[in-house]
């Protein structure tokens, strides 16, 4: 039908088309965007007492907003009021920004990053977020280079991204999609608020607000991992919780244990490319210990709350009475909300490498009341001996005397039926041998 010069004109406008229509279509943001505005705040029949604008950062790095502001200018105005703002959003965190209050509403809003005094309309406006703190001026603010992101909502707004987002009520909020274009209406899942098409039309939903739908998901501010004790220690806090039902603790086994290359069995966390992990989930090890992530624990959660909390856990399994082994060890945590939603935290890694000699810990605490923890390091698999003597020299109690994998192990000592006093223990392997003191006092 076609000769080959046409055919040829007929693929470059094919591929043209395609290209055009996935550029279109829309994407993950590569910046921070307004997530969430509501304009209803302390009128009647609201939710919350207070307006609120909440920004997002799906990138993978931290994002100062020092000198930026968020700005607000009524459906058909050209005159914009605007709020400073400071500090910095963590990658794919939130920043709350709080504004107006009026007089009715039921629920105070989470503890804001920064607050401001705009009242906004809880159906129609404008509001832009911008990198610096000079106020936009006229009725085409949308084009000004120092925007940063636009939404301009409800059927009077005169300004917009293509077309003005769903208006929202005294009762509703409009909230942007998440990073794969799923509505974020029924609450904030895992996959944050980062869809951006520039056509608040299509990129914002309407949420209507309650105690099973809020504002903000359980807010990260750090998670940690660190060997304590000769156990693996995790800690985290938060920034805010709403709806929090708990955390449960994640482990990927095996750890990464290094080759003699220094090399890693084990590449990091990369997906495939149809997005499954490297790591298969749930696949049975040959001592019945399952591979991939693992849950290990679980934390209660502080439902709702504004101010920062701290959180603590020891890994069961790799803690007091049990053996560490060599290599990287790699966690995570399932936040959970009350409805069931949930959302993972970010992976946090801890290095455990085996002992190069032989070494007997001081107990802890000493002196003791009822019990101790005695901490020992092997360099190699061995037998070894502990052993408790009394200040004559007497046996009082064998403790161990079994093999055991090069690493470094702890024993929880009881002395419920042992008298104040002083006492010795020993650990014995071959030809090294130490000894150590400890004091009962009850």
């Amino acid at each position: 039908m076609f000769g080959e010069p046409m055919k040829y004109y007929f693929k470059i406008l094919m591929l043209f088309i395609i290209l055009i229509f996935n550029t279109s279509r829309g994407q993950q943001a590569g910046y921070v965007v307004i997530a969430e505005i509501y304009g209803g705040g302390g009128n009647s029949g609201a939710y919350y007492k207070n307006d609120f604008i909440l920004l997002y950062n799906p990138t993978a790095s931290s994002v100062s907003l020092n000198g930026w502001s968020v700005q607000y200018a009524a459906a058909t105005s050209s005159s914009w009021s605007l709020t400073n703002l400071s500090g910095s959003i963590s990658a794919g965190g939130y920043y709350l920004i709080q504004e107006d209050t009026g007089t009715g509403g039921s629920a105070d809003l989470p503890t804001p990053n920064i607050s401001g005094s705009i009242a906004m309309s809880a159906t129609a406006g404008k509001v832009a977020l911008v990198n610096s703190t000079t106020a936009l001026s006229g009725t085409n603010a949308v084009t000004d280079p120092s925007v940063v992101d636009f939404v301009g909502y409800g059927g009077t707004a005169n300004e917009f991204e293509t077309a003005a987002a769903p208006a929202p009520s005294n009762s509703a909020s409009i909230r942007r999609k998440d990073n794969s274009e799923n509505s974020n209406s029924a609450g904030f899942g895992s996959g944050g608020s980062g869809w951006d098409s520039n056509n608040n039309s299509s990129d914002f939903t309407v949420a209507t607000l309650s105690i099973s739908n809020t504002t903000l998901p359980v807010e990260f501010t750090s998670f940690i991992a660190n060997i304590f004790n000769s156990s693996v220690q995790l800690k985290w806090q938060t920034a805010t919780e709403v709806n929090n039902y708990g955390f449960e603790v994640e482990r990927l086994n095996p750890p990464h244990n290094p080759l003699p290359g220094g090399e890693e069995k084990y590449p990091s966390h990369n997906p495939l490319p149809g997005g499954e992990e490297k790591y298969p989930p749930l696949s049975p090890l040959p001592g019945g210990e399952k591979k991939g992530w693992v849950k290990i624990g679980f934390v209660n959660g502080n439902g709702n709350s504004s101010s920062t909390k701290d959180y603590t856990f020891i890994d069961p399994a790799i803690g007091t009475g049990k053996n560490i082994s060599s290599g990287k060890y790699s966690y995570r945590l399932k936040q959970i909300d009350n409805n069931g939603a949930y959302k993972y935290s970010n992976v946090v890694e801890v290095s455990f490498m085996k002992p190069a000699k032989f070494a007997l810990e001081q107990n802890y605490p000493n002196p003791f009341n009822p019990s101790t923890t005695i901490s020992f390091s092997i360099p190699i698999y061995f037998t070894h001996c502990l052993k408790l003597y009394d200040v004559l020299g007497r046996e009082v109690q064998t403790l161990i005397n079994e093999n055991r994998k090069a690493g470094t192990h702890n024993i929880n000592f009881y002395a419920n039926n042992l008298s104040n006093g002083v006492y010795m223990y020993k650990l014995t392997a071959g030809n090294y041998s130490e000894i150590k003191k400890m004091i009962l006092l009850k």
